[in-house]
């Protein structure tokens, strides 16, 4: 009988200010696009969006994360994209197993760049390391008030 080794997760976590004004269409096509990609290379996540700026959480086998890392950091839809989070040793498991990408529309709600606006200004390897926990927590109240889409 073969070992099956558990695969090993890595998480990605940004945030990022929207280039201009994005249409309820352009929007929901960039929601499909990404749960497809993020579908056909096993990533799971969520994505935040306040009409300003997009937070997004991912995660998934390192080299699958690194080919959708890429294609985030190439798009023109949005700028000053500022890691918040990525680890370097694997997780136990994923937080959102079950979502290709979970949306929580947070445009009218408080701004997202507001509640991670603490890990934005700290740029060291160590607090990006030592606090997804953190960011996890700054999430909940995000996650509760709205629906996941």
């Amino acid at each position: 009988m073969a070992i099956v080794l558990s695969e090993k997760i890595y998480t990605y976590v940004y945030i990022s200010e929207v280039v201009s004004d994005i249409s309820p269409k352009e929007f929901s096509q960039i929601i499909s696009n990404s749960r497809a990609n993020n579908l056909a290379k096993n990533i799971s996540g969520i994505l935040f969006y306040d009409g300003a700026h997009f937070f997004q959480y991912l995660e998934g086998e390192a080299s699958n994360l690194a080919e959708v890392i890429s294609k985030i950091e190439g798009s023109s839809q949005h700028q000053n994209i500022q890691l918040l989070y990525k680890n370097k040793l694997p997780l136990e498991a994923r937080k959102f197993a079950n979502w290709e990408l979970g949306y929580v529309d947070c445009v009218n709600h408080a701004s997202i760049f507001d509640t991670f606006a603490a890990f934005i200004q700290e740029k060291s390897d160590d607090f990006l390391e030592g606090h997804l926990l953190k960011i996890e927590q700054a999430m909940l109240p995000m996650i509760k008030s709205s629906d996941i889409l």
